[in-house]
């Protein structure tokens, strides 16, 4: 990894707020017709999400049916129990998936659509939907895919060794970041950015389990270099001031 300016490898606050939170909304996968490879905007309404809505609808609404059963209250309180134990479940059922679509589009008007990157291993063609560039066979010489950590310091303050809001708003929520570095026709390098998630990070040496799965299913079409770093907040400060 020999003259990379030391830039590209930092994480880079892309400003995407709460919607960078919750389940990854992308997905990687190989196109069944064309056998490209995509990272793409997750279906807006997933299974996992409706499963979670309908099990918190069945607890919660259990509970809500035993204190109306069970609970020593007025006939006006067992009335208001009676619509919450019709209610709340329809409000999981329904509002939890639509939160997470809106939380899907959300996180996608920044990467300009649903599709992200494609490989086309035919043409072997590499494409970066956000800054619609393409890199055609023989204008790339090698390619480096990154997962960084970090966290947006804009507007924080250290005080007695902690970091704290300062004049920033919201959490101070670390971010994994995965991206890939791309060395031209001109003998330069480029970044493009891929993702930019709250998930665990998995070990310092091998970053997330997404990051884990993209670069398993690059590798089979793919040679390419690994670049994983967990940056401190202290880093973050020093490198975005």
């Amino acid at each position: 990894m020999q003259n990379i300016p030391e830039k590209l490898k930092w994480y880079q606050p892309l400003g995407l707020g709460w919607c960078a939170g919750g389940p990854p909304p992308w997905r990687i996968s190989v196109d069944e017709m064309t056998g490209c490879v995509e990272i793409k905007r997750a279906p807006l309404i997933q299974f996992s999400v409706v499963i979670f809505g309908l099990v918190l609808a069945a607890i919660m609404g259990g509970i809500l049916y035993a204190l109306y059963v069970y609970a020593p209250i007025d006939d006006n309180a067992k009335i208001l129990l009676a619509r919450f134990v019709v209610l709340f479940p329809v409000l999981m059922l329904v509002g939890m998936p639509a939160v997470d679509a809106l939380w899907t589009l959300l996180n996608a008007r920044h990467w300009k659509g649903p599709l992200r990157f494609r490989y086309d291993p035919q043409s072997c063609e590499l494409f970066f939907a956000r800054e619609n560039v393409t890199y055609r066979h023989g204008e790339y010489a090698s390619l480096i895919l990154g997962c960084v950590r970090g966290a947006d310091m804009k507007g924080r303050v250290k005080t007695f060794g902690m970091w704290g809001r300062g004049e920033a708003t919201g959490r101070l929520a670390q971010i994994t970041q995965i991206f890939m570095l791309v060395r031209d026709k001109n003998n330069e390098w480029q970044r493009h950015n891929l993702t930019d998630d709250i998930v665990a990070w998995k070990t310092y040496q091998s970053g997330s389990k997404p990051f884990m799965k993209v670069a398993d299913c690059l590798r089979s079409f793919l040679d390419f270099d690994v670049f994983v770093k967990d940056y401190s907040l202290d880093e973050c400060w020093g490198q975005q001031n």
